[in-house]
């Protein structure tokens, strides 16, 4: 490659190279790639007496232990830190300064903090991936410990209005309380820490959404068809409730026809 040398070395190969092609017996190169070279721009040279010897590294070369050629290295040349070791030529093709440059912007000092970091940052995501694993399903389970326990409760709830006097000429139902243990969420998440509670997710009546959270379970699960009160109504018949013996779930009289309206006692 002309462009790789200095002039006055490419002047003399110009000039004395054909005739010392021409007078040798043999040419040995360590390369195909060379070889190929040689024939085009020495055309007439036999192609037979061109010989390809490959680099090889001498027999003195040989994988030794680490812990000895680290010592040696800091015997002989005092270096015990990271370093590069460059074998090649330099030439300006080689690009040795560009080397020197990009080994010279390297902070020695943050690579062990790098490798601490990285490292710990990779331990610290499995232990909040594990750990999120727990809670998910912790939290499955303890919904799935809900929804069952409700499921059987409805049906129980379902049932007994069946066997209730008058209850099949019913529609709407009213229903005070909650049953015991009836939140659906736990707002103490410490320590529970899922968030989620294993109760029943019948909770009380919302006033906001202005509708019977129980009577929306029969209608959804149950396969029923009650109204739920209105406010007005609602006030109206809590008015003659008194006038009645009712008593908390499950009691035989915690379910009672009141006005042509089924009332279900859940709770205080």
């Amino acid at each position: 490659m002309p462009e790789t040398v200095g002039r006055g070395y490419l002047d003399v190969f110009l000039k004395n190279m054909p005739n010392i092609i021409n007078s040798s017996v043999g040419i040995l190169t360590v390369s195909n790639h060379s070889k190929n070279d040689i024939l085009k721009f020495f055309p007439s040279y036999p192609a037979e007496r061109i010989c390809v010897t490959p680099l090889a590294a001498n027999s003195t070369f040989y994988p030794q232990d680490k812990t000895i050629c680290k010592n040696t290295i800091k015997k002989l040349y005092n270096i015990d830190s990271p370093y590069i070791l460059y074998v090649g030529g330099f030439s300006k093709r080689k690009n040795v300064k560009n080397l020197i440059l990009a080994y010279e912007k390297i902070e020695y000092k943050n690579i062990k903090f790098q490798a601490i970091k990285s490292w710990s940052v990779l331990v610290i995501s499995v232990v909040l991936i594990f750990n999120y694993i727990i809670i998910a399903n912790v939290s499955y389970h303890k919904l799935n410990m809900a929804y069952e326990k409700s499921i059987g409760t409805l049906n129980r709830i379902a049932d007994r209005i069946e066997q209730t006097d008058c209850a099949n000429a019913c529609d709407s139902i009213l229903v005070l309380g909650a049953l015991d243990y009836s939140e659906a969420y736990s707002s103490n998440i410490p320590p529970d820490m899922t968030g989620t509670t294993d109760g029943h997710i019948i909770r009380a009546d919302d006033e906001i959404v202005g509708q019977s959270v129980l009577c929306s379970a029969l209608n959804d699960y149950c396969g029923k068809e009650y109204k739920f009160l209105s406010s007005e109504e609602k006030q109206k018949l809590l008015t003659k409730i008194d006038e009645y013996s009712l008593r908390n779930w499950p009691d035989k009289n915690s379910i009672q026809i009141i006005d042509n309206v089924i009332v279900i006692k859940l709770g205080d």
